[in-house]
């Protein structure tokens, strides 16, 4: 990276770089070093000036007193949308991923089988189209946004209600569960017969945030246990025409938990069949939001 900020080609890759900035080709670095290297001005200085050439730079991890390479995933995804068409660009898309789980008691929770891939996969394909991304989800931080961390309903819908105040679009896939419950402040005893858990209705995300953002571009996601092609259209068109939605994926209960999905993407015109990975269908409702933007 030094040699590349001072004009040095005495290396194949220096002289690629060197070239391709002088192409206008883009050019992804992932630097990693002792972290003690990544502090030291001269490096700080010479990731900035290559940055300001528009070297787009995936961040290392810093481990173990190391600044350890990017995961693939992270190098890739940062190579896509750097060579790639980013017909999201500028745009902030916040996305809703996963299942939600509400407590019962300091051991036990109400959830469901959702495994978050298809909010993944949203997220990445945005970002991969120039959308800056923020996820909304109780799972791990990703490469390719910034990660919201939540638990219940409720805090999904508070966290997409604050990030949507910047946003662009929403895209909410996440498996929200219906009901709550007051949760007990010690461990319930096992064995009990005569247990009851009342339930209360979880707020809605999409009504909430439409309430708070009139003209926010929304999709959103309708699980129908039937797998009724016309009672999920029918199902999708009743969403979209109370929420005000650009369009609504349609899946059954079967995809939960699976790599692939099939899934029914309902306007309010038309409907279309998607059949194949959730990472292809990311790559699908990502490019059909750029569209609707």
């Amino acid at each position: 990276i030094g040699k590349i900020a001072a004009a040095i080609d005495d290396t194949p890759v220096t002289t690629c770089a060197t070239t391709a900035l002088g192409a206008d080709v883009p050019v992804v670095a992932a630097p990693a070093m002792h972290e003690p290297m990544y502090d030291h001005p001269g490096v700080l200085d010479a990731l900035d000036r290559v940055e300001s050439w528009g070297v787009s730079l995936v961040d290392p991890r810093i481990e173990e007193g190391k600044a350890k390479i990017a995961t693939t995933e992270a190098i890739a995804l940062a190579a896509a949308r750097a060579a790639g068409d980013r017909p999201l660009d500028g745009r902030q898309v916040v996305v809703t991923g996963g299942a939600t789980s509400e407590r019962v008691d300091p051991v036990r929770v109400l959830t469901n089988r959702a495994s978050g891939r298809t909010g993944r996969a949203v997220a990445a394909a945005c970002y991969t189209l120039g959308a800056d991304v923020t996820l909304v989800h109780d799972g791990d931080n990703v490469p390719y946004a910034s990660v919201e961390r939540v638990e219940s309903a409720a805090e999904m819908v508070a966290a997409a209600v604050d990030a949507a105040a910047d946003a662009d679009a929403l895209v909410s896939t996440a498996a929200i569960g219906d009901y709550t419950v007051e949760a007990a402040s010690e461990k319930l005893r096992s064995g009990q017969s005569d247990l009851t858990l009342d339930l209360e209705p979880t707020p809605k995300l999409l009504d909430a945030v439409r309430e708070r953002y009139p003209d926010l571009t929304m999709v959103g996601f309708k699980l129908e246990p039937s797998g009724d092609d016309e009672a999920m259209t029918a199902a999708a068109r009743g969403l979209i025409d109370r929420v005000g939605l650009a369009f609504v994926v349609a899946n059954d209960a079967s995809a939960l938990g699976g790599d692939e999905t099939r899934a029914l993407l309902v306007d309010a015109a038309d409907v279309s069949e998607f059949v194949g990975t959730k990472t292809a269908l990311g790559e699908r409702i990502a490019a059909d939001l750029a569209a609707s933007l």
